[in-house]
């Protein structure tokens, strides 16, 4: 693929994760050099003080091959483990719309689309999710 900027400036080349193959560069590693950080003001105050780690069975959102999204469609939050039994019995990953996200059915890792995962199963299953298929993000 080429592209090339027309118009006067700078310009940004935006592209989506998983693209593209990762190709090896041939050229010598990276150099690490240390770069001097400003002085952060009230931000150093800031600390931790609670952690929380989600528990997670099967393959990961992102690199499943079957991934099985639920969406305002299955009517209650309830509901959801319908979707995760059945991304469980395909050995594959469940996903979420952003309305259900939103609405606190399911947590923000399972929101697949634009504003969540990108995914790119081979299968990929929609139950309950409105809208165009270009906005699954499969």
């Amino acid at each position: 693929m080429t592209a090339r900027f027309t118009g006067e400036g700078p310009g940004i080349y935006v592209i989506r994760a998983k693209s593209f193959v990762a190709e090896p560069s041939g050229g010598p590693a990276a150099a690490v050099v240390a770069a001097p950080t400003p002085d952060t003001g009230a931000t150093g105050a800031a600390r931790i003080v609670e952690r929380h780690e989600e528990e997670r069975s099967g393959p990961k959102l992102d690199e499943a091959s079957v991934v099985v999204s639920g969406g305002r469609g299955l009517g209650a939050a309830e509901n959801y483990h319908l979707v995760e039994e059945l991304a469980k019995l395909l050995h594959g990953a469940a996903g979420a719309s952003r309305a259900i996200v939103d609405a606190g059915w399911v947590p923000y890792s399972h929101q697949v689309g634009q504003t969540g995962k990108t995914v790119k199963p081979t299968v990929y299953v929609a139950c309950g999710i409105s809208g165009p298929p270009s906005t699954w993000s499969a």
